[in-house]
């Protein structure tokens, strides 16, 4: 990292308080939480290398923000994969990564090591209501299969400062295959 490249302070809380001064990452599960938060993780603090898995996800962020419903200080971000509830996830507008269920279904039969018929029936039933629980309360939707094309919209989102070649560099550090092998 060069003397002029400056290192966000972060800090990701997985599921923990304060609610109210959270960004959430939401989506259903293997719809690309761990993507995303591998780019930030990858953009916030940029080394010559990308940060490994378990690097990633030991990342504490938050991000120096300006929005009038935050701490001036801070935007806490932490991930979430049950469905919304305002006790368990406060009233912050949340950012919700959306996969197509077709595509789910085979990634989570695979990881579970279950039959493709069971997880038909569990997402088919799942997915819908998960959707529907946070569509209201999403500030910003990343789709999946749009991804890593709206990660520098999302960095904007989070009011992270746009410097186009520490974002390419995020890109390509949190490329799927290379978290696939780390996986």
């Amino acid at each position: 990292m060069n003397s002029k490249t400056k290192t966000i302070k972060i800090s990701l809380l997985v599921n923990s308080p304060p609610r109210n001064k959270m960004r959430w990452l939401a989506s259903f599960a293997r719809s690309g939480n761990t993507w995303v938060r591998a780019f930030l993780a990858n953009l916030l603090m940029p080394k010559d290398k990308p940060l490994t898995l378990r690097e990633i996800l030991e990342v504490p962020f938050y991000t120096n923000t300006d929005m009038p419903d935050s701490d001036p200080k801070k935007e806490l971000i932490g991930k979430a994969h049950h469905v919304y509830s305002e006790e368990r996830h406060g009233k912050r507008p949340a950012i919700y990564i959306v996969r197509d269920p077709v595509d789910i279904v085979p990634s989570f039969a695979d990881f579970f090591g279950v039959s493709i018929d069971y997880m038909v029936e569990k997402v088919s039933y799942a997915w819908p209501q998960h959707v529907a629980s946070w569509w209201p309360h999403t500030k910003l939707t990343l789709k999946y299969e749009d991804m890593p094309n709206n990660f520098h919209t999302l960095a904007k989102t989070l009011y992270i400062p746009d410097d186009k070649k520490l974002c390419l560099s995020a890109i390509k550090y949190s490329n799927f295959a290379l978290l696939k092998e780390d996986e």
